[in-house]
């Protein structure tokens, strides 16, 4: 009878306790009081000490102008973070991600980023640039940590720094490369055609500007409106001009019908693209015919030789099946330096995260890995990590110096012709 009646009153109990105003003391087997609260876990990430996980929100064009990239990006941060959870030396926990498409629309993507800051994301990474420059006040104001591999905009140049990070440079570095190119190879008359979108824009004016500063003869500086049907009047406006090389910074989209639509109408000179059409993708789509020996793109890039690009490549391969895309690299850099940013400063959360990213980029000993930081970190000593893109020393903008690789169409595939150092751009800047 003893027993049923305490079994009563247990129970009793809990259903008063489950009625209650949610606020309750408890006592742990420690004999310790903690106060905890009604639809909050205390035993999350916040504090940077419980080791239960770390969400990353992964931001990325899987369809839409930019549609190609998204999952080569992907599949570097992918890379990074099982790297990093193989360790087991992050004491946040185990880093997963929350993805989403962004459609390459600004404001789809502050969508997926307040669904993913709702559900825990102490960090965004892979946005466009017209996707970050749109985020740039919900990260501050959330104080959630941005960063991309490709986001060049010169906007980000003001915005930068301070919860907005990119492992690439600005689009002012590009335009240098692009424009050093083109002036080493002594073209003479050269159209600069744009599209009406802030990443394409960015782009386009850097490469004009870069331009001018040398001198160089731009018969026409055009733009186009993206995802137009055809394009065969503004071409033919830009054709008259009698360009021998099109510097184009378009959408992989609306650049395709461009590149088909000259070819019809007869245009025999060469092609610059920028970055967005350096895929395989674009290659294939607009007809290697078409493109052998005559298309040429400025990417953000690194030594290949290098060992720790080598490095790099074999853990992509391992992780993803195939080699890195364009900015893989970067993505996979981006990601090592916010799990060695939550290493440096002890905790998990974006504040966290904001507070250490440029600490961990430069002046300290360096360091090509994750685990090699972490120990160094550990042990209570300053790093610099130089990674599979690069220095990726961060400024207080937030952004890095690259190198830069110029390549051409050969045999249906993107082949390197000429490589600029970081250093050798600089002294052009």
């Amino acid at each position: 009878m003893r027993r049923r009646m305490l079994a009563l009153t247990t129970a009793l109990l809990m259903i008063l306790a489950a009625c209650g105003d949610g606020d309750e003391t408890t006592t742990t087997a420690s004999g310790t009081d903690t106060t905890t609260t009604a639809g909050t876990d205390t035993t999350g990430t916040d504090a940077g000490t419980s080791g239960d996980g770390v969400t990353i929100g992964l931001l990325a064009p899987l369809s839409g102008e930019l549609g190609t990239f998204g999952e080569i990006v992907s599949a570097g941060y992918r890379a990074a973070a099982e790297t990093i959870n193989d360790t087991g030396l992050l004491e946040c926990g185990p880093i997963t991600f929350e993805s989403a498409d962004s459609q390459t629309d600004p404001e789809v993507g502050r969508q997926e980023a307040e669904r993913m800051i709702s559900n825990g994301a102490v960090a965004i990474a892979g946005p466009t640039s017209d996707v970050m420059v749109a985020l740039v006040p919900l990260a501050q104001s959330e104080e959630v940590v941005l960063t991309s591999p490709y986001a060049g905009s010169t906007a980000l140049n003001e915005l930068g720094g301070d919860y907005v990070f990119r492992t690439v440079g600005p689009d002012t570095n590009d335009g240098i490369a692009a424009a050093k190119w083109i002036s080493d190879e002594g073209y003479e008359a050269i159209a600069v055609f744009t599209q009406q979108e802030e990443q394409q824009l960015s782009a386009g004016n850097a490469a004009r500007d870069a331009l001018a500063d040398l001198g160089a003869n731009v018969v026409i500086d055009q733009e186009f409106a993206p995802g137009e049907a055809s394009y065969s009047g503004v071409l033919s406006t830009v054709l008259a001009a009698q360009p021998d090389v099109i510097y184009l910074a378009g959408g992989q989209e609306s650049s395709l019908t461009i590149i088909n639509e000259a070819a019809q109408l007869g245009y025999a000179g060469d092609w610059l693209f920028s970055a967005d059409l350096a895929t395989d993708e674009t290659v294939q789509a607009a007809g290697a015919d078409i493109l052998e020996g005559v298309a040429h793109t400025v990417v953000s890039s690194t030594d290949q030789e290098a060992e720790v690009y080598q490095q790099f490549v074999d853990i992509h391969m391992a992780v993803n099946g195939e080699e890195p895309g364009p900015f893989g690299a970067n993505a996979f850099d981006g990601m090592n330096l916010i799990a060695l940013a939550m290493v440096a400063s002890g905790g998990c959360d974006g504040p966290s995260i904001n507070s250490a990213l440029i600490e961990v980029s430069s002046g300290g000993t360096a360091v090509t890995s994750f685990e090699e930081g972490a120990r160094l970190l550990a042990d209570g000593q300053d790093i610099n990590y130089e990674g599979a893109s690069g220095p990726v020393d961060l400024d207080d903008t937030g952004s890095v110096v690259n190198s830069y690789s110029v390549q051409q169409v050969q045999g249906g595939a993107w082949v390197d012709i000429q490589f600029y150092p970081a250093e050798e751009l600089q002294d052009l800047s």
